[in-house]
């Protein structure tokens, strides 16, 4: 290369490198970001919306009362719907942010001598939850009326009763797979030494692997606590027994303070994101659904018009054919007596 064009490199080099120096290095921007996020989340706040389902007897609704370490009033303020199962919404304060709880209550299927129609209740209100979220989505004013984050159920805390997992409750899981996230709760941790808890759980999981059975996190064995008070996260918050009490917050026996971070604290994000998910592997089966009926419909509609048009005209048709065939004998017959004249008058 040249020496005249090293110099020209080195001069356009020099050039970038003053041009570059112009503008100044940006700094602060991860902390604008966080502090707009944080404004948004003080003023919109959270929420997330927790079913429960599962055997009778076994704390669904008192492990609700547990979650949020505050005792909420959905116990007087849920109405049974037709098929039994509870509906509540209330909005706490959590360390200044407000957060909107949904709780949804359904009865154990001990309490059904039909199980299949019970398993139907449940399903079958999974399911409304879809087609709302469906409806809304559609809505004329969709930015308003739909919102990812509020709608549908973020989690199906599924109880399974402790030492022995039923049949009954793979059955079940399996119709609730893919319709919801799941959490399997091993409820009544206290009735189980900490070895047994261990090997239950691996039960719990080989169960749920074999059948196939997506969940949301592995297992969690809680105590839930019926004296529990306001704010109480102590390790006094618990099941008493005469020997003592067995207590809900303290993690070497129960997963009731893992089981809140995973939905409030660490999870919450992924839990709206599978939440997502779900609604949109059902909104993509609604539309592939009725691409066939579109063409079904755009065909039926094709045909009645073309019916329609052949009927409007036909009439029309009719009378110009008829005149036609009449002036087609009217000049046959015209040519025929002409020739039998002319015939006459060579004769």
């Amino acid at each position: 290369m040249s020496a005249g064009g090293e110099n020209g490199m080195a001069g356009s080099t020099a050039i970038v490198a003053a041009s570059a120096s112009k503008y100044p290095e940006l700094s602060g921007v991860r902390d604008g970001l966080l502090n707009q996020r944080l404004a948004e989340l003080n003023r919109k706040g959270e929420s997330i919306s927790v079913m429960v389902a599962g055997d009778c007897g076994l704390g669904k609704s008192t492990l609700l009362s547990n979650l949020f370490a505050k005792r909420t009033s959905y116990e007087h303020k849920m109405e049974p719907t037709k098929r039994g199962i509870r509906d509540s919404t209330e909005t706490l304060e959590i360390e200044g942010v407000p957060f909107k709880v949904r709780l949804i209550d359904t009865p154990g299927y001990g309490d059904y001598p039909n199980l299949n129609k019970h398993f139907n209740s449940i399903t079958r209100y999974l399911d409304n939850e879809m087609v709302e979220m469906y409806k809304r989505e559609k809505s004329p004013n969709v930015l308003s009326a739909f919102s990812w984050v509020v709608e549908g159920i973020d989690v199906l805390l599924y109880f399974i009763s402790p030492h022995r997992l039923k049949q009954v409750d793979i059955d079940l899981l399996k119709k609730l797979s893919g319709r919801v996230t799941i959490i399997p709760i091993l409820a009544k941790a206290d009735t189980m030494t900490p070895k047994e808890c261990q090997d239950f759980k691996r039960t719990v999981m080989d169960a749920i692997d074999r059948e196939s059975i997506k969940i949301f996190h592995e297992p969690f064995a809680v105590i839930s606590s019926e004296n529990s008070r306001d704010n109480s996260t102590s390790r006094s918050s618990g099941r008493t027994y005469p020997w003592g009490t067995a207590e809900s917050e303290n993690e070497e026996f129960s997963d009731l303070p893992a089981l809140r971070r995973c939905l409030v604290y660490d999870g919450l994000t992924g839990l709206h994101s599978e939440k997502v998910k779900i609604y949109e592997e059902y909104r993509n089966k609604q539309l592939t659904g009725l691409r066939p009926l579109r063409r079904i419909l755009r065909l039926g509609v094709r045909t009645a018009i073309q019916v329609g048009l052949v009927a409007l005209i036909f009439p029309y048709l009719k009378e110009a054919y008829v005149e036609w065939r009449d002036n087609e004998e009217e000049e046959r017959n015209t040519k025929q007596n002409e020739r039998y004249r002319r015939t006459r008058w060579n004769s």
